[in-house]
């Protein structure tokens, strides 16, 4: 499977590296500090953006990794630049419905 980690903190370094360590490709990871991203990139052999413009599509998960607070906004950011059809999910440590 091809995924794209969108976030570099403890949770996205976690799941990305479960993920490549099972076998899967890790395409980009997303972080707002480049240097967050290429740390991550590094150990996974994805690469590193800090744009949500720069987010390629042709995954087949796009992981959100990002504080509660911030999903609301990024989603509506990427959804401008993924197809349709795209899979999106997102963690998180509690979000109110």
């Amino acid at each position: 499977m091809k995924i794209c980690i969108l976030g570099s903190g403890k949770v996205g370094t976690h799941l990305a590296s479960a993920f490549y360590n099972k076998g899967h490709i890790l395409t980009q990871v997303f972080s707002r500090s480049i240097e967050k991203a290429q740390g991550l990139s590094e150990m996974v052999a994805a690469e590193p953006i800090n744009q949500v413009s720069s987010i390629k599509k042709g995954a087949d998960l796009y992981l959100l990794c990002i504080p509660d607070d911030a999903i609301a906004t990024f989603v509506g950011q990427l959804a401008i630049h993924l197809p349709q059809d795209s899979m999106v999910a997102h963690t998180a440590g509690h979000v109110a419905s």
